[in-house]
């Protein structure tokens, strides 16, 4: 909306336009480990789905499938800022889980 309270409103034809602020997240989860990258994109790709405020994330396994790949598109800093902190807490979180999963069923 614009300062004056009314909406800018997108010429007809004219495509939308790209967030300005974008960020690439690797996260390499070590040789021998892709039960860990499959983990965590099966647990953060319904999140990845969902409309965020401002930004737009996608999340996939990289070639060779020992990484993650998350990709963040905002409209703001702090759209991208909370979108990054927010995805990097819930890949931590799901690396975790799948470990211990894992470690309980050596068991």
């Amino acid at each position: 909306m614009a300062r004056n309270g009314k909406k800018k409103q997108r010429k007809r034809g004219a495509a939308p336009r790209a967030p300005p602020f974008g960020a690439t997240m690797t996260l390499d989860l070590g040789p021998g480990r892709q039960w860990r990258a499959r983990a965590v994109v099966r647990a953060l790709a319904p999140e990845a789905g969902r409309d965020l405020p401002g930004a737009q994330v996608s999340v996939r396994p990289s070639s060779g499938g020992r990484a993650v790949e998350i990709d963040v598109e905002a409209e703001s800093l702090r759209a991208l800022r909370a979108s990054v902190n927010s995805y990097l807490r819930w890949a931590t979180l799901a690396i975790d889980v799948s470990e211990r999963a894992r470690a309980a069923e050596e068991e």
